[in-house]
């Protein structure tokens, strides 16, 4: 029997299925990690200690819990008439980066996705119950690589240039008010920006000199830099290579329903660029999820590509492709990009 078309009821975040022509066969999906802690902050930042109220650096916060959790749930909801409520590990299988607010994130996740029914409940009081979350090599991009770095650094040191040339008062005031040096994107992204995204999610006030710079523009600037992973297909092979061989291989020979990956922004926004360069460029929100759906009807199997941004649902439009992406394309898409581990490190010997 035929499951049929698709509707997204964005209100209620629903997939409804009705008996025409087409079924879902695999989903394959990569969130952001839940809100964190600062990694660093400015040396001028008053919320210093604050913002590490509830935690030490770079870890889930108790509302980075709650959004992954809540995430679940939509998925939940998205998924409920193809992914069994009862959990089975034949149905699916969680990948994580090896960063504890990656891991984290995924539990909080399934928590959301899998609240324990009839004989998994093994405690009435603990509306939760485990299940196995496992490190995944592909989701890193690589270490002792100096080709990667080379190339990485170039794009970097090329955008802040232009940032320079063009916003050189933007980032005099930046160094006044923060007390930091700024010498390179990532100072400017990792001390400076993302301490205040991470304080403004905590509920925290941001300081008075923030208005004329905060959201705008330095918001476009990391959506900027994000970029840059795909700014070439070779940078693209390094930073998610490794992922999109990952999903080639699962949409050809498809054992589990669901292939979750809990990872970054930087995963996130390569995926989406790699399958749509004209996309408008943005920094992923906490728990921002893509989701690849692998359909097939009596004519041909094809992929969908949807990005959840907070309450905002995108089917994207892939690449020469369109909505529905004949599977066949789709690999000829992604493949120039597509490689494994064992090759990327050959690369990096290169």
């Amino acid at each position: 029997m035929y499951l049929g078309w698709l509707l997204v009821v964005f209100c209620q975040c629903l997939i409804v299925f009705s008996k025409e022509n087409d079924t879902l066969v695999a989903v394959q999906m990569l969130y952001r990690h839940g809100d964190r802690t600062p990694m660093a902050v400015y040396p001028n930042d008053p919320n210093k200690k604050l913002v590490y109220r509830e935690t030490s650096s770079a870890q889930l916060t108790n509302k980075g819990k709650e959004r992954q959790y809540k995430l679940g749930q939509w998925l939940r909801k998205r998924y409920n008439g193809f992914l069994p409520s009862k959990y089975s590990n034949s149905d699916i299988k969680i990948l994580t980066d090896d960063e504890d607010r990656c891991f984290m994130s995924a539990m909080s996740n399934l928590a959301g996705l899998y609240p324990p029914k009839g004989q998994q409940i093994w405690n009435k009081d603990i509306k939760w119950q485990p299940i196995p979350v496992r490190f995944n090599l592909s989701l890193q991009t690589p270490e002792n690589c100096p080709v990667y770095e080379d190339l990485s650094n170039k794009a970097e040191l090329e955008l802040f240039e232009d940032i320079c040339s063009q916003h050189g008062d933007i980032l005099e005031y930046l160094a006044e008010k923060t007390g930091a040096e700024i010498n390179d994107m990532a100072t400017l992204v990792y001390t400076i920006i993302d301490p205040l995204k991470c304080e403004e999610a905590q509920g925290l006030k941001l300081p008075k000199w923030t208005d004329t710079v905060y959201p705008k523009p330095l918001v476009d600037w990391v959506s900027l830099y994000y970029s840059l992973g795909t700014s070439s297909s070779k940078l693209a092979q390094f930073r998610i290579g490794p992922v999109f061989q990952s999903i080639l291989d699962h949409f050809e020979n498809v054992n589990e329903k669901v292939i979750m990956y809990s990872s970054h922004d930087s995963s996130l926004v390569d995926i989406v660029y790699t399958l749509q360069p004209n996309h408008p460029k943005f920094w992923p929100e906490f728990a921002s999820v893509v989701i690849l759906e692998l359909w097939q009807n009596k004519d041909e199997e094809y992929v969908k590509l949807t990005l959840k941004r907070d309450n905002t649902i995108e089917e994207i439009n892939i690449d020469q492709c369109g909505v529905k992406c004949n599977l066949e394309k789709f690999k000829k898409l992604v493949e120039p990009v597509a490689l494994t581990l064992e090759k990327r490190q050959q690369l990096c010997k290169n």
